[in-house]
């Protein structure tokens, strides 16, 4: 009799544990917290010489993932990170770097003279 007890406890045991396993395994994956989100951003700055990034450029990816991408952009021209918009404000932050007094104003107004003044410094070297 202990020995069909014993088997029939090992048997509940391993269907327990096979129930386990499947159970964790059907559950889905929750994301980490801390995982960043996926955006659509667009780049509302004037373009830059040479190409480098052109005016309403996009870009999808994590905000880090993007300002990776971006990094020898960014070395020379940092604003470029305040001028990086979601798509979903897009309308708003063309109407504020147009209008005089606001952030996005100011920033555009000072990447059109890094960028002038880039160039004048490219024109010398030459």
């Amino acid at each position: 009799m202990a020995v069909k007890n014993t088997e029939k406890a090992q048997q509940a045991a391993e269907a327990a544990e096979a129930k386990n396993i499947t159970s964790a395994a059907e559950k889905p994956q929750e994301a980490p917290q801390e995982a960043a989100e996926q955006v659509t951003l667009v780049y509302v700055g004037p373009s830059l010489p040479k190409g480098r990034l052109k005016q309403n450029s996009i870009f999808v990816g994590t905000r880090q993932e993007i300002e990776k991408e971006l990094e020898t952009v960014l070395e020379s021209f940092p604003l470029v990170k305040n001028m990086l918009v979601p798509v979903s404000k897009l309308a708003e932050a063309k109407n504020k770097v147009k209008s005089s007094g606001s952030v996005l104003h100011k920033y555009y107004a000072d990447m059109v003279s890094l960028i002038s003044a880039a160039v004048n410094k490219e024109e010398m070297e030459d």
